[in-house]
């Protein structure tokens, strides 16, 4: 068999090693594990120029948002329970954090 197919492949960085530990102890998240919705307490980073993502376990995005608040809730009760990864990027770094859905 013949055929040809398109794929997309995110490769997500290693949280171990791509997170500034500055910035990311500044970012709260709570409850986690959670049932659904996740609250985010960006501490004082600056959010004014900002982006938040978060991937599932395959890689794909599911929630997106141009984030200039320094408070927000990501609900992911449409999802399934697994663990997933929050990406913020700011004008000082990128942080990533684990979401756990149960």
């Amino acid at each position: 068999c013949f055929g040809v197919k398109d794929y997309t492949i995110v490769i997500l960085p290693d949280p171990a090693t791509s997170i500034d530990n500055s910035l990311a102890n500044l970012v709260k998240v709570s409850p986690n594990p959670s049932s659904g919705d996740f609250n985010i307490d960006f501490g004082t980073i600056n959010m004014a120029k900002s982006s938040v993502r978060v991937y599932d376990a395959q890689g794909k995005v599911v929630f997106t948002s141009e984030n200039n608040s320094n408070l927000m809730t990501i609900s992911l009760d449409k999802f399934a329970n697994s663990i997933y990864l929050l990406e913020v990027k700011t004008e000082n770094g990128k942080i990533t954090k684990r979401l756990a859905k149960q």
